[in-house]
């Protein structure tokens, strides 16, 4: 996968893990919201915060009502 070198190569000059988009959604967020066990484990080791406020699992089903 391309975007997981993308996201190494990144990590690996310093760019912060815990930067958010315009909702306010992190990469670790979006990462665990597709279970991708991968990508979360490379966010983790480089100092994703797991508390870090926006999208938790819970505001994600919650915005999901229709699902």
């Amino acid at each position: 996968m391309a975007w997981m070198e993308g996201m190494e190569a990144l990590l690996d000059r310093d760019a912060d893990p815990n930067a958010t988009d315009r909702v306010q959604q992190a990469p670790l967020h979006g990462a665990a919201r597709r279970g991708d066990a991968r990508a979360v484990s490379l966010l983790l080791r480089n100092r994703a915060n797991v508390n870090a406020p926006g999208w938790t699992a819970v505001l994600w089903k919650k915005s999901r009502t229709w699902c």
